[in-house]
């Protein structure tokens, strides 16, 4: 499953504890941002800490289903992000987005 792939990536490189993440994740999708395209994903979660903010690409083989109505996506981009960070999160999407 994506969330769990989501939870390992990040509970490494972050150095939180890989079930503690996976509750977070998952405990209820609607604070979770996403926007698909045909193939990949950008998701966003905010997640409880301090000093928080990392992106993650994350590839599944199967594909995540997002709706019925539209195919796997094969290719994530995930930002984990805590409250104080939420600002950094969007001025570095929208500066990478700018330099698009």
């Amino acid at each position: 499953r994506l969330s769990q792939k989501i939870a390992f990536a990040f509970s490494e490189r972050l150095g939180l504890d890989n079930n503690e993440l996976l509750k977070e994740v998952t405990k209820d999708d609607r604070k979770a941002h996403l926007m698909a395209m045909p193939k990949f994903a950008i998701l966003s979660y905010q997640v409880k800490g301090r000093d928080i903010f990392d992106i993650a690409v994350i590839r599944t083989r199967r594909g995540a289903m997002f709706s019925e109505d539209s195919p796997p996506v094969n290719l994530s981009f995930v930002v984990l992000f805590s409250e104080d960070e939420k600002n950094a999160m969007f001025q570095g999407t929208a500066s990478r987005i700018y330099k698009l």
